[in-house]
């Protein structure tokens, strides 16, 4: 078995220091560097969550994934159209491609609030704000303005599926239009993830008029799955940035429990998304990350890491880093800074209050 890690900070965090407009420089924040916070996370994994040597840890550079990810990509041809998830930064929009902002979200007990628009998404735009039904109706009228669409196929791409829902989710919700998808590219997909997809039907409720119906823009009704890479043997495949706080999109979304799992708005403080991370005490590492084994040396492991890789981009930018200039702010900083009664959290220096949180956490791993 294997426990997949995927590296995506080394596009991340550049393209959020762009959109920021904030000048650094590129022979500081190298593939180099990024390699080495891949392995020395990878070497984590390996020595404290499974050192007993029942699972392999895989840990995939980008340049891998990203050969993964054009095996099936490519590009859209004059007769197709792409559905892309998430995927801006490593495939822009064009004439014949949407990008849809999609993410499961969670309640601040950790409780899982459903999918819902992924806030703080590089190139997304204002998709952050709506919610993922406004995010396809807007898609169709684009979409059925073309005089050519009758004749184009409609292809849903995702670098990835592990259980297959989001995939689903998506079918679903552009099957109320009328809309089939004819096939699914994959980058990476696990054996139960396919499945999932290829047993997708029409749904039968009166909340999909054109479910019973052929649409005359249909080209067909049951998707066919391509993947890259086939992974049965994987025990969880985890994004690179889930485990470092304060990097964008890094972590679960923690959403308003009052939106209920129909449409769960993202929380934020003055404008900033709040998210937990996948380490003990900052987000739900066991259910999220599937890690039962030294959870506590791993997070100290981790905060370490993130100490220096904030480190460094601070020296690439030649700027220090408040916490309310990060692009999204991490739930365990405001829990901690409520119950110290600190009220100006958002304000302070991002490094040193990492430090800060890293030695809290040594303290209680190793008590006086």
């Amino acid at each position: 078995m294997k426990y997949v890690v995927t590296e995506d900070l080394s596009i991340l965090v550049p393209r959020w220091l762009d959109l920021q407009s904030i000048p650094y420089d590129p022979a500081i924040l190298d593939p180099v560097f990024f390699n080495s916070v891949l392995e020395r996370l990878a070497e984590s994994l390996r020595t404290r969550c499974f050192s007993d040597g029942t699972m392999a840890v895989d840990a995939k550079a980008r340049h891998e994934f990203d050969y993964t990810l054009r095996r099936t990509r490519g590009t859209p041809s004059k007769d197709e159209i792409w559905i892309c998830l998430d995927d801006p930064m490593l495939m822009q929009e064009t004439e014949r491609s949407f990008s849809l902002s999609i993410t499961r979200c969670v309640s601040p007990d950790w409780s899982d609030l459903g999918r819902g628009s992924r806030p703080g998404m590089p190139g997304i735009g204002e998709a952050e704000t709506r919610s993922v039904e406004t995010q396809v109706s807007d898609c169709v009228d684009r979409m059925c303005a073309w005089e050519d669409l009758s004749t184009s196929s409609l292809v849903l791409v995702d670098d990835g599926a592990f259980d297959g829902h989001t995939i689903v989710m998506v079918m679903n919700e552009f099957a109320k239009y009328g809309f089939f998808f004819q096939r699914v590219n994959l980058g990476i997909a696990t054996r139960r993830g396919e499945e999932t997809i290829q047993a997708w039907d029409w749904p039968k409720s009166n909340e999909y008029p054109y479910a019973t119906k052929k649409a005359p823009y249909v080209t067909n009704e049951i998707p066919y799955t391509g993947s890259a890479v086939k992974a049965p043997d994987i025990k969880e495949w985890v994004c690179e940035r889930d485990f470092f706080p304060g990097v964008p999109l890094g972590g679960k979304v923690i959403a308003d429990p009052a939106s209920g799992q129909r449409r769960p708005s993202p929380l934020l403080v003055r404008g900033i998304p709040v998210r937990a991370q996948y380490l003990q005490d900052w987000g739900d590492i066991v259910n999220w990350a599937s890690l039962t084994q030294g959870l506590n040396w791993f997070t100290l492991d981790i905060l370490e890491l993130s100490i220096d890789l904030w480190e460094t981009i601070e020296r690439a930018c030649s700027r220090h880093f408040y916490v309310r200039d990060l692009p999204s702010v991490p739930q365990k900083v405001l829990s901690d800074a409520v119950l110290m009664g600190n009220s100006n959290i958002l304000d302070e220096l991002w490094v040193p209050l990492l430090a800060k949180m890293r030695d809290a956490a040594n303290r209680r791993l190793f008590p006086a």
